[in-house]
């Protein structure tokens, strides 16, 4: 974790700014694809946290790579929110022509109709156990069974022991 996550975590535009022309007046070349324990870029962080101006300047100014994954497999525009600017999706490399969030309304009608029809609808649903189900009850008779046999085993001992 460097100075560049940390920025570009809590978003810190004019922080980030000075750091790079600072690196840039003493001569370091700042790594900006400098990956975390978690393999998370500085550009993963940003997107992470919604910070369109870090992202732009990470990827405009600074050359940041946006087809890096993370550890989980992500790439950093995989971390956006909906209410990201579409210039911001197009700088990650998001890809284009596919609806990324629901284009159809989530919440449904609760009309009457509606729900005559799924009533209907569920009444022809089958439901069948499943086989961990059946599993857990034959598991459960065979550990009842046994606990069954220690008490009465222990009680003929104790009968028989003089």
């Amino acid at each position: 974790y460097t100075a560049l996550h940390w920025i570009a975590k809590h978003g810190d535009l004019c922080a980030l700014q000075d750091l790079v022309s600072g690196a840039q007046k003493a001569g370091i070349a700042l790594d900006v694809n400098v990956r975390s324990s978690c393999g998370y870029t500085p550009l993963h962080l940003a997107a992470i946290h919604g910070h369109q101006g870090v992202i732009k300047l990470l990827v405009q100014r600074l050359a940041s790579r946006v087809n890096i994954r993370d550890c989980s497999g992500k790439k950093p525009w995989q971390y956006l929110k909906s209410n990201v600017s579409g210039e911001t999706w197009q700088l990650l490399g998001a890809p284009r022509g596919k609806p990324i969030f629901p284009v159809y309304s989530l919440v449904q009608s609760s009309s009457p109709a509606r729900k005559v029809k799924s009533r209907e609808v569920s009444r022809n649903v089958t439901r069948k156990t499943s086989l961990a189900a059946l599993l857990k009850t034959q598991h459960n008779k065979w550990k009842l069974a046994s606990q069954y046999e220690k008490i009465h085993t222990s009680k003929e001992r104790e009968q028989y022991s003089d």
